[in-house]
């Protein structure tokens, strides 16, 4: 079956202006029939699969700022220095 922009956004859980704006740039799958465009079943399936999200498993499980990735390790902390003798309160 055939659907036009109404119905293939309707099964995509998207706005229909959003799909005509859109479904060119992004490469999704639809026959044209002189002017008209329209979407199958199939073209519908594929464009949900293309939509898909999977997380990416290589990737780290924890996020670390930029900044901490760069810092180098410096010298050892140094330990109190003694109260200045001789001072009074």
């Amino acid at each position: 079956m055939n659907h036009d922009f109404a119905g293939a956004a309707a099964q995509l859980g998207i706005e229909e202006n959003w799909l005509q704006k859109n479904y060119r740039e992004l490469g999704y799958p639809h026959r044209r029939f002189g002017r008209a465009v329209r979407f199958s079943d199939a073209d519908i399936a594929e464009i949900n699969e293309m939509s898909a999200v999977r997380p990416n498993v290589s990737a780290p499980t924890h996020w670390v700022p930029a900044a901490l990735l760069e810092l180098k390790p410096g010298r050892a902390p140094r330990g109190r220095r003694p109260a200045a003798q001789g001072k009074a309160n």
